[in-house]
């Protein structure tokens, strides 16, 4: 048998998907992009109204709990992605490139793409949450 039959009788490609579930991907995956879109959207009009009206202490506050909220849940999409590679990490034996030319490790695939988009809107988020500490002008 060649390579190419013995990759299209194995086993299912994701042998572990039991142990991950669809939900806690979708988190893993979306929950830092959420965030940060969450962030970024409520952000930006309380920014607005705080350098607009005399009662700027009360927006900025706003602004940094949204922050601190957004990193709360990015925080969470971070841990529930370590935990799914946690689980998946031994989904296939091999190094990348057996996976790769097979396409299989599907789910743990999945948890470090949740983990590297978590760790960037982590840090995103933390670079805007500094702002407001910094006396920045509405200038």
């Amino acid at each position: 048998m060649t390579r190419q039959a013995d990759i299209a009788i194995s086993a299912h490609p994701a042998p572990h998907r039991e142990r991950a579930s669809a939900v806690a991907l979708a988190y893993a995956l979306g929950g830092a992009p959420g965030a940060w879109l969450l962030h970024l959207l409520v952000n930006y009009g309380m920014a607005d109204r705080a350098c607009a009206s005399h009662a700027a202490l009360s927006a900025w506050s706003a602004v940094v709990l949204v922050d601190v909220v957004a990193i709360t849940i990015a925080t969470g999409a971070a841990a529930v992605s370590y935990e799914l590679f946690r689980r998946t990490r031994t989904e296939k034996e091999g190094g990348v490139q057996v996976l790769v030319e097979a396409g299989e490790g599907r789910t743990r695939f999945l948890a470090v793409c949740g983990l590297l988009a978590s760790g960037l809107f982590l840090i995103a988020i933390a670079f805007d949450l500094a702002g407001p500490f910094m006396g920045l002008s509405c200038a």
